[in-house]
């Protein structure tokens, strides 16, 4: 997610000069078509025609994908004030369809803009309709990007092409987001290379609760959905993560686990099979992930057994000051300073309960604890349970009503609600065990600082 100021200058920006989505991806040209190399197919031009045999322009025919080298200048002087390392090219693909008189341009980010030729040469891509369209030139959750508008696309033969576009460069950082106009030159060949799967995560283990994205190097046709496999013998059909909006929707690049609990400690492998871009080019190298290790089983004791000073990655709290809710310590959930890391849920704490025979409700108590000097809140703690394999559950809790003030050991000055139940209903396919998850979900806070400062005290928790 980007910055709200960062929205508003690409919005501004379009409004302004346009802004092209594009997505990349070749298709081979046609077989057989005079001046057309081997094994391209889709392209023909009739004797003489001066381009590949002769005198005409060109003739396009079905889907042609492209890899494209997009040279980019960042000329203005704020991004020099930044003294970020900008990169100086990035690759695309670029799909030309010329049944669907459109063009499709990107990298793990796509988008679709329709386009005007008046011979099948030169390709003026639309601007509009406007939708901020970008690419990354890095990776990380907030690199610089390029937004692109209006493009020209020129096609010497068969085998390669030229082009020029303007666009809008940001920069992520130092509090707001830096953006001014910037201009590509493109050079292109045919698409020969096969798509990628990665894991999108940050290089570890994925939480079961939070899943995996999975996204391809290249837009894929709209149509793609990948599988995946566990070392157990799941098996399950990944979901095209959907835009709702056309021009987005024309292919697909990001696909994430279904909504199931995946098996914690488990290795998963999502494969090649089918994976086929608008070139042809397959796939043949699966992606793979590990979970993470199961979180702790909980005693339905209300925390009163557990030593240490954490479980399940929330903190044990105890004595005079702290508010306890029952017993000699209860369970404290915090979120303080909370940034976003490329999702709008973040795990906070996670643990697991046994199910006895007959059980159908997950029980506890909480307070609800909101820090003064955050400001308005712009975000909640949510409940997600499940048994592995099964669908996730989810719940959300009331807003306190009436908070009072109250001074945490720290001397950090909080709003803390009343005590008050929360009861969750087990689905009939839970098993012996459920995992339970207290999830943060982010409302419209900005990635580039703070967001408010949230948290649950929570206490007697049990499944009957």
């Amino acid at each position: 997610m980007r910055s709200t100021a960062t929205f508003l200058a690409l919005a501004a920006f379009v409004a302004a000069s346009g802004s092209i989505a594009c997505s990349n991806r070749a298709s081979p040209l046609q077989p057989g078509s005079a001046g057309a190399p081997a094994g391209t197919g889709g392209i023909s031009g009739p004797s003489g025609s001066g381009m590949g045999g002769g005198g005409g322009a060109w003739t396009f025919m079905g889907v042609h994908a492209y890899t494209v080298t997009s040279t980019v200048s960042w000329t203005d002087s704020q991004f020099t004030e930044t003294g970020a390392n900008l990169p100086a090219t990035q690759t695309v693909t670029l799909v030309l369809d010329t049944n669907a008189r459109s063009a499709i341009v990107g990298a793990k980010d796509h988008d679709a803009r329709p386009y005007q030729s008046n011979d099948d040469r030169t390709f003026q891509i639309d601007p509009d309709p406007p939708g901020g369209f970008t690419v990354p030139l890095r990776g990380g959750c907030y690199p610089p990007y390029v937004g692109y508008g209006a493009m020209t696309v020129m096609f010497a033969d068969g085998a390669s092409l030229t082009g020029t576009g303007t666009g809008l460069g940001c920069v992520e950082g130092f509090g707001n987001s830096v953006c001014a106009k910037v201009s590509m030159v493109f050079a292109g060949r045919p698409d020969v290379e096969a798509p990628t799967l990665t894991v999108d995560d940050s290089g570890g283990a994925v939480d079961p609760f939070v899943g995996a994205t999975v996204r391809a190097s290249e837009p894929l046709p709209p149509t793609t959905r990948p599988t995946m496999t566990s070392t157990s013998g799941d098996r399950f059909t990944l979901a095209q993560v959907p835009y709702g909006v056309p021009s987005r929707d024309a292919a697909a690049t990001n696909f994430h686990t279904p909504n199931v609990l995946l098996r914690y400690g488990e290795g998963y492998s999502v494969i090649p099979d089918g994976i086929v871009d608008f070139a042809g080019n397959a796939t043949t190298t699966p992606a793979t992930f590990q979970t993470v290790a199961p979180p702790p089983l909980a005693a339905p004791d209300g925390f009163e057994s557990v030593t240490g000073t954490s479980l399940g990655g929330a903190i044990l709290i105890s004595g005079a000051g702290n508010p306890v809710i029952s017993g000699a310590q209860s369970l404290y959930v915090p979120l303080q300073n909370h940034r976003d890391t490329c999702a709008n849920q973040t795990l906070l704490a996670s643990l697991r309960l046994a199910v006895p025979a007959g059980a159908t409700t997950i029980r506890f108590s909480y307070r609800s604890v909101t820090y003064t000097s955050s400001g308005p809140g712009t975000g909640f703690v949510g409940v997600e349970w499940a048994s592995a394999g099964q669908p996730i559950s989810s719940g959300s809790l009331p807003a306190a009503q009436n908070p009072k003030t109250f001074t945490m050991p720290d001397q950090t000055m909080t709003l803390l609600g009343p005590v008050t139940s929360a009861e969750f209903p087990l689905d009939a396919s839970t098993g012996a065990e459920v995992a339970l998850a207290f999830m943060y979900n982010l409302l419209g806070c900005s990635t580039l600082g703070p967001c408010p400062s949230v948290g649950i005290v929570i206490d007697d928790l049990r499944v009957e």
